[in-house]
């Protein structure tokens, strides 16, 4: 099975959830040996971007700042939602880094629709020939990462939204 090729990998995903610019929040989710580690995931409350509609601004701050914690575990993989500028825009911010990981961006092609899985279109960055087939031959693995960076961006911007709401 293909798919159980990338289970002996550390494959961080990174997702950017916001309310209409409010409340911006990045989160990182990670799979260890094709399993989510809840132990190392981790939330970043967007500190230092200017416009929070930018989400490219967003990704680039959360990856910084979770690349200065050289304690953590390095990951073998980087997953990021999003397509070609976010793929992109974290490449360079490793490269600023000296860093260099495999990068898989997952875009959205169908939107959400039920069919919208098959349409993901898989970018990739700082990946061999044959590390890319693997990667895509693992798509569905690497959309569960995504789809868990997503649910946990999504409900750590939403705790801090009522929160707020909570204290008005």
């Amino acid at each position: 099975n293909k798919v159980l090729s990338l289970a002996p990998q550390r494959i961080e995903g990174y997702d950017i959830s916001h309310f209409g610019g409010k409340d911006p929040v990045g989160a990182m989710a990670v799979f260890i040996n094709g399993l989510s580690d809840t132990s190392h995931y981790r939330l970043f409350k967007i500190k230092n971007t200017e416009n929070k509609f930018d989400d490219l601004a967003m990704l680039a701050e959360i990856v910084r700042r979770r690349f200065n914690h050289r304690e953590w575990p390095m990951p073998d993989i980087i997953l990021i939602d999003g397509g070609e500028n976010q793929v992109a825009l974290t490449k360079k911010v490793l490269s600023e880094l000296n860093i260099f990981i495999p990068i898989v961006g997952i875009a959205k092609v169908l939107g959400h629709s039920g069919r919208a899985y098959s349409g993901d279109k898989l970018v990739f960055a700082n990946v061999k020939p044959s590390v890319k087939k693997l990667l895509e031959s693992s798509k569905i693995m690497l959309q569960q990462v995504r789809n868990e960076a997503h649910r946990f961006a999504i409900s750590f911007q939403r705790r801090r939204r009522s929160k707020s709401a909570s204290y008005v």
